[in-house]
């Protein structure tokens, strides 16, 4: 295809066979995107701790044969097996140096804070691919967290949540990560049954009505001070108690109202109400398809990159220390218990 109207040579002519099409392409995207594929994901999928010949795989060929002339990296956990054929990485003996090797980038990384000189293998790895799967599951992340929101789904906001308790760690947001940590704590049982059951799911709002058009709940809140800022302006800076009431009525919840019931309840025409309209983004996807055609992302050619990303990898949370995450954790779970305590004997004297 190098177009985004040309038609797949192997499309079927049936509309059961198009939609079985459609879902088996999306659903090799998002393996893609979403990690699924690569080898220590399918290890913990697949529960391959039992499969002698699974255990074996070497090399970034996958295959299980040895061979004499074979180098090992020098990173224990390497995703690829730790053994690789001096043939597949296109090396001679000569070439592999004394003392330590690493395979990539992300197996030399993982020597926590230490320099390590550069590798031929260093060009094992697809930058600009892993750049263009990075991007990619960031949309589409964000694309079914804006749907989770839209629909007032609590648990799929949750679950967004304890990702974003990953980022924030990660990115050393330690007011964000407290926040997100009471949040998780309370809906795992710090608080009643009652709380946790609206924190789950009073966590938007839908002002206009109509199904998919929930907002975040803060975010509304947003919108409503900013208009009623608007509104008070018009006072010249003579507020009065009067004149707070009655632009509090003008913005937000009263003039919601006033647009359910003349939508609704007078079935006024829709060219009398103002709507908004959805803005169309072919022209984007259309530009976006033909700037990245030639860039070929969907293939592999290992130690291309992208001029201001030269290392981009498609691993995440990898500057993530587990032992140090759990630590932290239980810090603020001892925390959380201590406050609950003291509140508690505050309560009973």
């Amino acid at each position: 295809m190098q177009s985004l109207n040309d038609i797949p040579n192997s499309f079927p002519n049936t509309e059961d066979k198009q939609m079985h099409f459609l879902h088996d392409v999306s659903g090799k995207i998002v393996d893609m995107v979403f990690l699924s594929t690569q080898p220590y994901v399918k290890h913990i999928l697949q529960d391959q701790s039992n499969d002698p010949e699974a255990e074996n795989e070497i090399c970034v060929c996958r295959s299980t044969h040895q061979d004499p002339g074979m180098v090992y990296c020098a990173n224990k956990d390497c995703m690829f097996g730790g053994w690789f054929h001096l043939d597949c990485l296109g090396l001679e003996e000569d070439d592999v140096p004394d003392g330590n090797w690493w395979c990539s980038l992300e197996c030399k990384n993982y020597q926590h804070g230490k320099k390590k000189r550069a590798t031929v293998a260093d060009n094992l790895t697809d930058h600009k691919k892993c750049y263009a799967l990075r991007v990619m599951w960031h949309g589409l992340n964000q694309k079914v967290r804006r749907d989770a929101l839209r629909e007032n789904d609590g648990k799929r906001i949750i679950m967004h949540w304890r990702f974003d308790l990953l980022n924030f760690y990660e990115h050393n947001h330690p007011k964000y990560f407290h926040v997100c940590h009471q949040l998780l704590s309370a809906i795992s049982g710090a608080v009643s049954p009652r709380l946790q059951h609206s924190l789950t799911w009073n966590r938007t709002v839908n002002p206009n009505g109509g199904p998919g058009k929930n907002l975040e709940m803060d975010l509304q809140m947003e919108f409503f001070n900013k208009e009623y800022k608007e509104s008070v302006k018009d006072a010249a800076g003579q507020l009065t108690e009067a004149t707070i009431a009655r632009h509090s009525q003008m913005v937000g919840v009263g003039k919601v109202i006033g647009s359910v019931y003349e939508k609704q309840v007078a079935s006024m025409q829709r060219s009398t109400v103002q709507t908004t309209s959805t803005p169309s983004r072919e022209s984007d996807i259309i530009e976006f398809v033909s700037m990245m055609s030639n860039e070929e992302i969907f293939t592999t050619t290992p130690g291309r990159h992208f001029k201001s990303f030269p290392d981009v990898t498609h691993v995440l949370f990898k500057r993530i220390s587990a032992s140090a995450f759990r630590k932290r954790l239980i810090r603020l779970r001892k925390e959380l218990a201590n406050h609950r305590e003291i509140t508690i004997q505050m309560q009973r004297n």
